[in-house]
């Protein structure tokens, strides 16, 4: 799986492009290209942005149990570099310099979990 995301990265690098979105916006379905696939164009699987995190666990969890430099270096850093160029591109600043808002939802800062998940560092 992880080799898959490595060598598909073009897909989500032009997906993040198409949306006007920095990095990796990797897809929801993907096929042999690693463009989204879904089959409903209108459907959510435009805005599943947490596939990235979880690209970016599975590499962590690859990391922790090998402890590979050499894979490390050459191979998860241009995939989780890349999404997290993704995720920074997401937010904007707000008009409280202690906190960030984003696009991802309409009810933003209303919500407890996007309140606690975006805090910028002062």
């Amino acid at each position: 799986v992880l080799d898959y995301r490595y060598s598909h990265i073009q897909g989500a690098l032009d997906t993040a492009v198409a949306f006007n979105f920095s990095g990796a916006m990797f897809p929801w379905e993907s096929a042999f290209t690693g463009h989204e696939v879904c089959f409903d164009l209108a459907a959510d699987c435009w805005i599943e942005y947490h596939i990235g995190g979880d690209v970016v666990l599975a590499h962590k969890q690859y990391w922790q149990m090998t402890k590979d430099l050499q894979w490390l270096r050459d191979f998860c850093w241009p995939v989780v570099s890349k999404v997290a160029d993704f995720w920074l591109s997401l937010f904007v600043p707000s008009s409280s310099p202690s906190e960030c808002a984003d696009g991802l939802f309409p009810q933003g800062r209303s919500s407890c979990l996007v309140m606690n998940n975006t805090r910028c560092v002062d």
